[in-house]
């Protein structure tokens, strides 16, 4: 039985750990767009998730959130001005739409053009809330 020399497999060991092994950590470590996706949608999800408190109506804002094939959102998200860090979020929601648009064009995705249209806010017993939608006609509440 022939053992291998320790002084050929020490050199062997440190190549293989040089060059092989960090290809596949680097490997491990990537994230495919609709993976990356998940995770912002989270994050944004966290960011909102208690954030409609408010004291006046210019405090309810929106955000357009996701890509449509035709141009456009997917829809609108809602929050309160006075307690969600507003440069965090458009920046968020900003790389979820640009990587939403990329998948959108790699895969030639079509859809039925129709247009989301951002509800509007108002402030109401200290929370953000849609106005019913009324075409300017009185709306019963």
């Amino acid at each position: 039985m022939r053992i291998f020399p320790l002084f050929l497999s020490i050199p062997l060991l440190i190549f293989l750990t040089v060059f092989f092994i960090p290809s596949f950590s680097l490997a491990d470590r990537a994230m495919s767009p609709k993976d990356e996706m998940e995770m912002l949608d989270k994050e944004i999800h966290n960011i909102l998730g208690n954030t409609q408190s408010c004291e006046s109506d210019n405090q309810c804002q929106t955000i357009g959130y996701g890509d449509k094939p035709c141009g456009g959102f997917r829809s609108y998200l809602s929050y309160s001005t006075q307690v969600t860090d507003k440069a965090r979020l458009d920046a968020l929601v900003e790389h979820y739409n640009k990587l939403d648009r990329m998948l959108n064009q790699q895969n030639n995705m079509m859809g039925t053009c129709e247009a989301a249209v951002p509800p509007s806010l108002s402030c109401q017993n200290s929370v953000c809330t849609v106005r019913p939608f009324s075409l300017g006609l009185p709306v019963a509440q």
